[in-house]
């Protein structure tokens, strides 16, 4: 994961790309992505794809943003008292309009996570369902040495098995890792550690019945459980 920068700087890595990678790869990097409309200047919180002549390929602009972190609630009010959000920067990022699945080579796509965004039980994307992976990409350098990155690559596998995809994680001072559908952690990098996973994606034949239902599938149950809670008292109140 290369540092957040500006897409438009990425091309001071050409030289970089085409030197460690083929014209058959793709690089995946965080980026802080400025958009001009009018006279403001929103900033997005983006995942870039890119080839190797570090040319962008695909964007996706983080749409669930992380208050404080990425920006401030009711900001007009609260930046008049002086405060501003912890991360890098005064103003706050923009959300982005909507998460697509991006494709790649061999037909294959991927749905696009970022940051905290994982922690989303049944509100990746409902629109679509025709993604073959996750890709989750995330700084979880702010947790430190505490719970915080074995918590958010918890919340990844149960992504995964929801889902029933498999889950890839690049985290910058965070735990990196390649899970299965069912749930299993092939391979990690450990706490502060860099490195690189070398994997062989596995695919379920089918979907599972929570990615078909996604959150209805609690709101079916609660409707059977007071269904089943009433007819069992009428059954009491008849003897």
């Amino acid at each position: 994961m290369i540092q957040q920068t500006n897409p438009k700087d990425l091309y001071k890595y050409k030289d970089y790309f085409n030197k460690n990678f083929s014209k058959n790869h793709l690089i995946i990097v965080g980026v802080t992505n400025p958009s001009v409309l009018g006279n403001k200047i929103n900033f997005y919180n983006s995942l870039v794809v890119l080839n190797n002549n570090a040319e962008v390929v695909s964007v996706y602009n983080k749409i669930k943003l992380v208050p404080f972190g990425e920006f401030i609630p009711f900001e007009n009010l609260l930046t008049k008292w002086g405060l501003k959000k912890i991360t890098f920067g005064y103003s706050s990022f923009s959300s982005g309009n909507e998460r697509k699945e991006i494709k790649i080579f061999n037909n294959l796509s991927f749905l696009p996570l970022l940051c905290y965004e994982i922690i989303y039980s049944g509100d990746l994307k409902r629109n679509s369902k025709d993604y073959n992976f996750i890709i989750n990409i995330s700084e979880d350098g702010w947790f430190g040495d505490s719970i915080g990155p074995y918590q958010h690559l918890a919340q990844a596998v149960f992504r995964a098995v929801e889902q029933g995809v498999p889950v890839v994680r690049s985290t910058n001072k965070g735990m990196s890792a390649y899970i299965s559908p069912n749930g299993k952690i092939i391979n990690s990098l450990e706490l502060n550690k860099s490195g690189f996973i070398d994997l062989k994606l596995s695919f379920l034949k089918g979907k599972t019945l929570f990615s078909l239902l996604e959150n209805y599938i609690f709101y079916f149950t609660i409707l059977l459980s007071i269904i089943f809670v009433i007819a069992l008292k009428r059954l009491n109140k008849n003897g």
